[in-house]
């Protein structure tokens, strides 16, 4: 996961901009924190957008109030289609961040291929002048390489071992950005994705009466691992907050 997954830009003064008043208005501050975890939501989403179907899913999960979506898309705060919801602030930001690392990217292939030639182009140098110095190689571009100036072979570092890749079919009422989603929360908690795991999750989903995909949304959201219809009735609970 890079370094900015979780990141995206964000006015100090968003509370001022009108949209912003009216679901103040409408939902009160409920309402206006449920949006920006709604933000959140769209920001981790492949192309910044969920479908449509997994709303009710999401609010649920998130614990937003009643109505909490429908204020949000009143407001054109965010957007639906048939298909999807998406925000065109978040939108607009994260496409000049794209902008940003599209041209980061090219200027570090250009380097590395001027930094490549400069280096052939030092190696055919020493080999025509014949035999080479050690005190010659110091400082220059030819790290690896023996006293003769031939080039010595470089065994490449095999890649660390890590969680394998899920090959555990996708259920088919679960589509494929959530079991994207859900593949890579249980990477990050080095847990593995098996048939076992996910039919499991679809018991205990059954017990609590939702279907896998809430079940596996609830998983994302709350940072689950696994999923046990217990846990729904507890995160329902919300302790009370005592005032001095």
């Amino acid at each position: 996961m890079t370094k900015d997954s979780y990141w995206f830009r964000h006015d100090a003064n968003a509370r001022n901009d009108p949209r912003m008043c009216r679901l103040l208005m409408l939902g009160g501050q409920a309402a206006k924190g449920s949006f920006w975890d709604m933000i959140e939501i769209l920001r981790e989403s492949e192309n910044y957008r969920v479908k449509i179907s997994e709303l009710p899913a999401i609010a649920f999960a998130c614990r937003f109030p009643d109505g909490a979506i429908d204020h949000m898309i009143e407001c054109e705060l965010i957007r639906v289609d048939d298909e999807c919801a998406w925000s065109d602030s978040l939108d607009r930001r994260m496409g000049e961040l794209d902008k940003i690392r599209k041209k980061r990217a090219k200027s570090g292939r250009l380097g590395g291929k001027a930094k490549a030639s400069k280096c052939q182009a030092d190696a055919k140098q020493s080999s025509s002048k014949g035999v080479a110095k050690p005190s010659d190689l110091i400082g220059s571009d030819l790290i690896g390489s023996d006293p003769i100036g031939e080039e010595k072979r470089v065994r490449t570092p095999k890649p660390p071992r890590g969680i394998k890749k899920s090959q555990v079919e996708k259920p088919a009422e679960v589509s494929d950005e959530l079991w994207s989603d859900f593949v890579a929360h249980r990477k990050s908690k080095r847990a593995a994705v098996t048939n076992t795991a996910i039919e499991g999750i679809r018991s205990e989903a059954n017990k609590a009466g939702l279907t896998l995909s809430e079940a596996l949304t609830m998983c994302c959201a709350q940072g689950w691992q696994g999923f046990k219809a217990s846990w729904v009735e507890k995160s329902k609970k919300t302790p009370e907050i005592e005032y001095d």
